[in-house]
């Protein structure tokens, strides 16, 4: 199978438009918001008995874009920002963000801008996660407004990774962060 018949886990192209781009900014084309936002609103948080849901959901996505990063020699960077409000069935039994809440948001936040990406370039670049590695700095409340920043600053042939971090909004108070490396799969195995 050549490359260009190869079989892809998940093609943005495929999936129906779902969700309102109209309240996302950023700098990139309705097209690839548009496509962006399907594929995350269709890998863990489409259908409501399944895990997750009601947590990937609740994010309200406000910005889509690429930069160039002059830090790393004018690289581009996609980069998307979410917000999130706290609520009771996110809270852990010290009435605090659950780790397990703030790590699935790292891994379904942190795949988007590695999606926009490949959009960007003509790229399909959806894939599994293959580590996470999540850091918690301190504890998230009840009603906290928290954004989730999330970066890709790299992909390969088969290798994809971003850092996402989430901090309070008002305060900028780090709450978590994390590296997400995802990958393409195995054709094979699809």
């Amino acid at each position: 199978m050549s490359s260009s018949q190869r079989k892809v886990w998940l093609d943005p192209a495929s999936l129906a438009d779902e969700g309102d781009i109209s309240e996302i900014g950023g700098n990139l084309p309705d097209h690839i918001k548009q496509q962006s936002l399907n594929v995350y609103l269709n890998m863990g948080v489409s259908t409501p008995s399944r895990f997750g849901y009601k947590l990937g959901r609740s994010v309200k996505w406000i910005e889509y874009s690429i930069h160039k990063n002059p830090e790393r020699n004018g690289r581009a960077e996609a980069i998307t920002l979410g917000e999130i409000v706290v609520t009771e069935d996110m809270l852990n039994g010290a009435d605090t963000f659950h780790g397990a809440c703030l790590s699935y948001l790292i891994d379904i936040c942190g795949n988007g801008p590695v999606v926009i990406f490949g959009l960007d370039r003509g790229l399909i670049t959806t894939g599994i996660s293959q580590s996470l590695n999540v850091t918690f700095h301190s504890p998230a409340h009840l009603g906290d407004c928290l954004r989730i920043k999330s970066t890709c600053f790299g992909v390969g042939k088969r290798i994809r990774t971003a850092k996402c971090e989430i901090y309070e909004k008002e305060s900028g108070r780090m709450i978590c962060s994390g590296l997400l490396t995802t990958m393409e799969p195995d054709a094979s195995r699809l």
